[in-house]
């Protein structure tokens, strides 16, 4: 059954038309991109229903935005949700049909980044440039830091920096967290293997830009409206303070206000700012005179900016001033100043500035000492570029679920995982058709990962090459393109290596950031020596200082090729590629994981699963694998067959009480009986510490009858049983030595869920070899008692009897071993019975070697413990143990 809702509104299906599905979460053929799972295009029918729920989008004359807006979908089949609030797409309406698709997994989150890192809320982080604070930042060392960096004047010997050329610098990390919160994301980076997580946690984004600029609004705060100059005369002095009315707006705000009876502006606030002035001017002279009009600070004496030109009575003249941009400290106060020259000192000396005129004010770039942007020092890089170039470094394989958590898991998780691959052999149609091929995707012989290009970089700094040995392939290849720059780096600052980026250059005794150099990324590191930190007036030292380093930072791609690819490397070399069609059930898709592999007995090899196209449920579907390869240098355990699934049958006895039962990552809650029959419940599929359900049909007994249970669970009874349900033994890939007997209620849950019985602990793994229990009924109470019925397989609270012979059972196909010893130790005494198993998988006990037990009195004398010895190829049966 399927179930289709878009923004929670129910869409009806048409039967005969599939919705089939595509997994992939990264594309091998092409490591640069991130892959998504998706639906074909699919047909739904032009009901009246669905036109509903699309806000009748097919009517021209609608205004709705259903179809241009990205929607949440969710598609259920057979009760399960496969894909959840997934962007979905309405493409057309052709006929009678609405075209369809939901794009899900890493297009959700991909997708929904957007923009510019300097559109990011970085407000907060704004602050004022001074000694004070950016000693207090390193302090603090959260989010954002001012690293020691050479930008091309810092001091080889010594400890002295000069604050005046450090930079801010903000934590990648952080970006990430802005990033995930803008998105409704949250990123898990706990999958990182330990030196990713270090070099991602110290990773930097420094400003490079030629200028510190001030936040966006800071203008708002200093700006004042134009004032207009009265009409005034001056007789006398030689300079005379230009007085403006009341006529332009007022001014008062956080960056400074207008004084009106002094005429002057005054700061509040530190900034770089300049100044504006224009008036019409007349002089009461015949013939044309000089008249100087400046700009002063705080008194006459502090002119900074001055221009002149020259009037007459019948020349009223206009005057413009506009000065540099300046810095400014809060209490420093700008006023307009003007004079007027005379040949002979007996001349009256008048001077009219006439009304109408203006003086105004324009913020320039930030400087020392005054408030600066963090966002507007950012690279003007793409949000996703960032995210990308993260998970490229390190080579992650971004899944996201339903509840919009996206985990970066290593590529080298594949190989990890295989213990725990899924067996898919029997599910390839005609294995022996399958396509093959050498090589796949754009790959060269030379693959490079390149940093960005920057005049002021050697060339192939940074860079990166993984080699391919296939001489049918181009030469070279370009995969990988960063958004940033390489770094040189220099020994500076007593012998401590810093990064290097060609900034300043020195004209005229001034220094300024004046290179145009790409955007960088650097990591920090702490320093252990004292620094002394001056900004030319105070000095100050700290021992919390942080460095900054590039290829001494691991931050060069061949080191990541190296640490992150090599498993990448593996794959690449002697490329095996098949395209094989499967019928993959629907558990098989719900329980699909992209960084699991899975193994295939016909290859006798374990596949990454590329991509899954096409499945429908009940359909064949085309799978694309690539074979991991391995290096033989490694000590890599010998794995015997591939990690299954293994099964314990659920039943109940006579008096209702649960014959056999485990609980896993799924707790099972079935009602058992039907009237007063004990029926079977059905097995329960043990996997990854996770229990699953399915109803399978056997023979079981309560103790005195016998019972059938046919496919669809129903119960009859019968007079002769073919063979008894019992528990199963669990196998594993790996064979290990016994390491130490404990208890199982010693061992983790779900193991010691299971009765009490004993298990072995491998110390390599983790992992746990069962034992299991035969328990005897019946023995007489004299010393030379004999078993009188039959051995029962134990952990069941109430004994449910095996008649003829015991089988113990294991998914999947082990035809190929051999008659396994089976030995049952009792307390005090022993006997060693033969068992073997047949090519179904089961372990046959015979009964006349179970009956010839001999039983005997002790304080517990239905103890007898039946332990499974390395059941491969060999003749030896009696040190090593099959771990579960």
């Amino acid at each position: 059954m399927r179930k289709l809702f878009i923004a929670d509104r129910p869409i009806e299906l048409a039967d005969d038309k599939p919705i089939a599905l595509t997994f992939q979460a990264i594309d091998i053929a092409d490591i640069n991109n991130r892959k998504a799972n998706t639906t074909n295009q699919f047909k739904v029918p032009d009901t009246r229903s669905n036109r509903m729920a699309i806000e009748f989008a097919d009517n021209i004359l609608t205004e709705t935005t259903f179809p241009y807006k990205r929607k949440a979908g969710r598609y259920i089949q057979n009760g399960v949700e496969i894909f959840v609030n997934c962007p979905t797409y309405i493409d057309s309406i052709e006929g009678r049909f609405i075209n369809m698709q939901l794009v899900s997994g890493n297009a959700s989150f991909i997708d929904s980044i957007d923009g510019s890192i300097q559109d990011l809320p970085l407000t907060d982080l704004d602050h004022l440039y001074y000694i004070d604070n950016i000693l207090q930042l390193n302090d603090a060392n959260d989010n954002l830091i001012y690293p020691i960096i050479d930008f091309g004047n810092l001091v080889t010997e010594g400890s002295t920096v000069n604050v005046k050329f450090l930079r801010p610098a903000i934590y990648v990390s952080y970006l990430m967290q802005l990033i995930a919160d803008e998105i409704g994301y949250t990123f898990n980076y706990s999958y990182l293997p330990p030196e990713a997580f270090d070099i991602f946690s110290r990773m930097v984004l420094p400003n490079v830009n030629d200028k510190l600029e001030p936040p966006d609004g800071l203008a708002e705060q200093f700006k004042f409206s134009a004032k207009k100059p009265v009409n005034q005369v001056n007789n006398n002095d030689d300079w005379f303070k230009v007085t403006f009315s009341d006529g332009g707006a007022s001014m008062d705000n956080e960056g400074g206000y207008f004084d009106t009876a002094n005429s002057c502006y005054v700061f509040r606030r530190n900034c770089v700012m300049k100044f504006t002035f224009k008036a019409t001017v007349q002089s009461n002279s015949e013939n044309p005179q000089k008249v100087t009009v400046g700009f002063a600070k705080n008194t006459i004496l502090n002119l900074f900016t001055t221009t002149e030109t020259y009037a007459s009575n019948d020349d009223n003249v206009e005057i413009q001033l506009e000065s540099d941009y300046m810095s400014f400290v809060a209490g420093d106060k700008i006023s307009v100043w003007a004079k007027r020259e005379f040949p002979f000192i007996t001349f009256q000396k008048k001077t009219r500035v006439m009304a109408g005129a203006t003086f105004g004010n324009e913020l320039g770039e930030a400087a020392y000492n005054s408030v600066i942007s963090i966002s507007k020092g950012l690279p003007d890089i793409q949000k996703k570029d960032l995210v990308m170039y993260f998970m490229r470094f390190f080579a992650l394989i971004p899944i996201s679920n339903s509840s919009n958590q996206v985990d970066f898991i290593p590529f080298s998780t594949l190989y990890e995982n295989k213990p725990k691959a899924r067996d898919w052999s029997g599910k390839i149609v005609n294995p022996d058709q399958h396509n093959k091929y050498f090589t796949f995707g754009s790959y060269g012989q030379n693959n490079w990962f390149k940093y960005k290009e920057d005049e002021t970089v050697p060339d192939g700094l940074g860079d990166g090459n993984l080699t391919i040995g296939n001489e049918n392939l181009d030469k070279d290849k370009t995969i990988i393109t960063a958004p940033f720059a390489a770094s040189e780096e220099h020994i500076k600052v007593g012998g401590n290596t810093v990064a290097f980026i060609d900034k300043l250059v020195t004209e005229d005794d001034k220094t300024e950031f004046k290179t145009k150099v790409e955007p960088r990324i650097l990591t920090v590191y702490p320093l252990t020596a004292t620094i002394t930190f001056t900004d030319g007036a105070r000095t100050l030292t700290s021992n919390k200082v942080l460095a900054s380093s590039f290829l001494t930072g691991n931050l060069s791609f061949q080191y990541a090729v190296d640490h992150f690819y090599d498993k990448l490397s593996l794959m690449m070399n002697n490329l095996k590629r098949i395209v094989v069609p499967m019928l993959l059930t629907q558990n098989d898709i719900q329980e699909f994981d992209h960084t699991i592999p899975v193994y295939i007995k016909y290859y006798q090899s374990f596949f990454f699963v590329n991509k899954i196209s096409n499945w429908i449920a009940g359909k064949i579907c085309s799978v694309e694998l690539v074979k991991l390869n391995f290096d033989l240098t490694e000590n890599v355990p010998p794995v015997i067959d591939p990690p299954a699934r293994y099964s314990f049958d659920l039943y109940r006895n006579n008096d209702s009480q649960l014959a056999c039962s485990m609980n896993g990552g799924t707790e099972v809650k079935t009602k058992f009986w039907a009237g007063e029959t004990p029926i079977i419940l059905g097995t329960a599929l043990f996997q990854d510490e996770n229990l699953f359900f399915k109803a399978v049909p056997g023979y079981y007994s309560d103790g005195e009858k016998y019972y059938q249970v046919d496919a669809d669970g129903e119960v009859a009874l019968i007079d002769t049983c073919v063979f008894i349900s019992a528990i199963p033994i669990v196998f594993s890939p790996y064979y290990v030595t016994p390491y130490s007997t404990l208890t199982m209620s010693d061992a983790p849950a779900p193991y010691n869920q299971i009765g009490s019985t004993y298990c072995y602990k491998n110390p390599k793994t983790g992992h746990y070899v069962f034992s299991l229990f035969f328990k005897l009924s019946g023995i007489g109470e004299g010393p030379n008692s004999y078993y009188e019925k039959n051995a029962i397989l134990g952990n069941q609270p109430n004994g449910v009897e095996t008649f003829g012979k015991a089988r113990i059972a294991r998914l999947g196909d082990p035809a190929f071993y051999p008659p396994a010893t089976i030995q049952l130790n009792g307390t005090g005494n022993g006997k060693t019975i033969k068992g073997y198993i047949d090519t179904q998988g089961w372990i046959w006990i015979n009964y006349s070697d179970a009956k010839a037990i001999t039983g005997y009195k002790s304080s517990n004398p239905y103890a007898y413990m039946m332990r499974l010895y390395n059941l491969d190829y060999s003749s030896e049966f009696t040190n090593q143990g099959r771990v579960v």
